[in-house]
C-alpha cells in the first residue's frame, strides 16, 4: 500500500499489489506449500486404497439365430430381434442385464472379478436359449409339415419357415453352433479415474499452502506495522 498527496493536502491511499514481494512471499514458504501437496497426495492415495472399485464386466454377444417365430414379430428389427433372444437367458445370468445397443451382459457392482463360476454361468445362459430355440423351431417345422394342410404348406411363407426352421435345426445339430456366441470378458472401472483424484489434490494442497503462506505473512505485516 502507497500513499500519495494531493494538491489540496489530503492524503490519497492506493491499493496495490507488489508482485515481487509477492513471489518472494510464495518461495520462502514453498515448504508449507509442498508439505500441503504432499499431505493432500497422501490422502489422495489412502482414500484410493480404502475406497471400494467400482466397476463393470462386460461380455460382448452375436446372436447367430433365433425361433422361427420371433423373426415373423421382429422382422428384420435386429434390436427387436436382440431383445426376445436375450430374455430367454434372463434366468442365468444373476445380476448381469443385457444391454443390446452395446451387444453386451454387463454386471456393475464392486471390487467385480472374471471368476470361473461368472463364465460357467454365462455359458449356461448360451446353452439354454440354444436348447429352447432347437426345441421351439422343432415343433414349428413339425407343424408345419404334418399339422397344416398341404394349400397353406404350399405357400410363399410356410416355405420360409419351414426352411429357416431346417436351417436353424441343421445348424444346431450338424454345426453345433450356439444360438448366442459370448466373447471374451472385459473388465471397466467405473466412477473417477485415479490420475484425476490425484490430480485435483494436488491442486487442492498448492491452493491451501498457497493460501497458508499469505496468511501467515499478513498477520507478520501486521504485527510489524
Amino acid at each position: 500500500m502507497s500513499n500519495s498527496v494531493v494538491p489540496d493536502g489530503v492524503p490519497l491511499q492506493t491499493d496495490e499489489i507488489d508482485l515481487w514481494a509477492l513471489i518472494e512471499t510464495l518461495w520462502v514458504g514453498k515448504l508449507v506449500i509442498l508439505s500441503f501437496v504432499a499431505l493432500f497426495t497422501l490422502l489422495a492415495f489412502s482414500y484410493m486404497l480404502v475406497i471400494p472399485k467400482s466397476n463393470s464386466i462386460f461380455f460382448p454377444y452375436k446372436i447367430n439365430f433365433a425361433t422361427v417365430q420371433i423373426h415373423q414379430q421382429c422382422g428384420q428389427n435386429e434390436n427387436c430381434i436382440a431383445l426376445k433372444v436375450t430374455g430367454l437367458a434372463s434366468e442365468f445370468i444373476g445380476s448381469g442385464r443385457f444391454n443390446t445397443k452395446k451387444s453386451s451382459l454387463v454386471y456393475k457392482g464392486t471390487n467385480l472379478e472374471i471368476s470361473q463360476p461368472l463364465i460357467d454361468s454365462v455359458n449356461a445362459a448360451a446353452t439354454h436359449v440354444t436348447q429352447s430355440i432347437f426345441t421351439n423351431t422343432k415343433l414349428e417345422v413339425n407343424m408345419i409339415e404334418k399339422e397344416l394342410p398341404t394349400a397353406i404348406q404350399s405357400s410363399e411363407t410356410a416355405a420360409v419357415n419351414l426352411i429357416n426352421g431346417k436351417r436353424i435345426i441343421s445348424s444346431i445339430e450338424v454345426q453345433k453352433q450356439k444360438a448366442i456366441d459370448f466373447g471374451t470378458p472385459l473388465v471397466v472401472l467405473n466412477g473417477p479415474k485415479s490420475h484425476f483424484i490425484y490430480t485435483i489434490m494436488l491442486l487442492l494442497g498448492g491452493i491451501v499452502g498457497i493460501f497458508v503462506v499469505l496468511i501467515r505473512q499478513a498477520i507478520r505485516n501486521r504485527y510489524h506495522s
